[in-house]
């Protein structure tokens, strides 16, 4: 016979009972017990898996499998996310590489055209462009290694807390 959460009551109101006899009617005695569980994670805890398979027999396996599924779903997602980050990304320095290119090669036809302030100009501001669109790429990449390194030191405390 499978054990139920009554079960549980009438085993804690017979202890309560002994006690009670124990001390006699000159005293009164209380008992407190509590039971805190705590489970977290994409199946539920495994007591209320082996209830629902009281109820439906195959509850437990098709429950599992739901959730083989939304993971396997959300992996699909998330890796759909990073190949679309790497064509926009490809697909940005490549543009970027194109204009650099056509602004300079614009310069050097205005300076040998005779047009020395406004190829040097544009040749200025296609190279501070550049250059300060590296500067900036390479202070935005340090800064999310440090918050990722930084997040990942802050959950590893929380494990070890």
């Amino acid at each position: 016979m499978k054990a139920r959460p009554e079960d549980g009551n009438k085993k804690i109101s017979k202890e309560i009972e002994e006690l009670i006899e124990k001390v006699g009617d000159k005293e009164v005695a209380s008992k407190i017990i509590a039971i805190a569980e705590s489970f977290s994670g994409p199946l539920p805890h495994p007591k209320i898996l082996a209830q629902y398979k009281e109820i439906l027999p195959d509850a437990p396996e098709r429950i599992i499998a739901m959730a083989e599924k939304q993971q396997e779903h959300r992996f699909n997602l998330e890796k759909n996310v990073i190949k679309g980050d790497i064509v926009r990304a490809n697909r940005g320095l490549t543009l970027g590489f194109i204009l650099f290119m056509i602004f300079g090669l614009g310069a050097i036809v205005l300076l040998a055209i005779g047009k020395n302030i406004q190829g040097y100009a544009l040749l200025g501001t296609s190279l501070l462009g550049g250059i300060g669109n590296f500067i900036r790429v390479g202070v935005e990449r340090a800064k999310k290694i440090r918050n990722d390194l930084n997040g990942r030191e802050a959950r590893g405390k929380n494990l070890t807390m």
